[in-house]
């Protein structure tokens, strides 16, 4: 899989323990490729329904010594009912990010 879309993001909180940390929210929204199922032939596969999806996601993170941070994440792709078969996949996670 591979994907691509537009970032926001904002601070929720600043200067929470230091000078240079923040507790932050950010969503995308975009679309993506796979190379998935798209039909349901396999019992034991998602049926994509095509390999073309949208893809949303949520971020709730903290960020410290301004280029560091830790946040938890829920990303969702699908494609929003377009095609006969939409299973859809959701992940979750915790993500550690460097700022360059």
């Amino acid at each position: 899989m591979a994907y691509g879309g537009l970032t926001w993001t904002a601070n929720l909180v600043d200067h929470l323990f230091a000078e240079d940390d923040s507790i932050f929210i950010a969503g995308s929204l975009g679309g993506s490729v796979n190379n998935g199922k798209t039909s349901g032939e396999y019992a034991y596969r998602k049926a994509l329904g095509s390999n073309v999806l949208f893809r949303e996601s949520a971020e709730l993170g903290y960020r410290f010594f301004t280029r560091y941070s830790v946040s938890a994440f829920l990303d969702h792709n699908s494609n929003a009912g377009l095609a006969s078969r939409n299973e859809g996949l959701t992940d979750a996670g915790v993500r550690l990010g460097m700022r360059f």
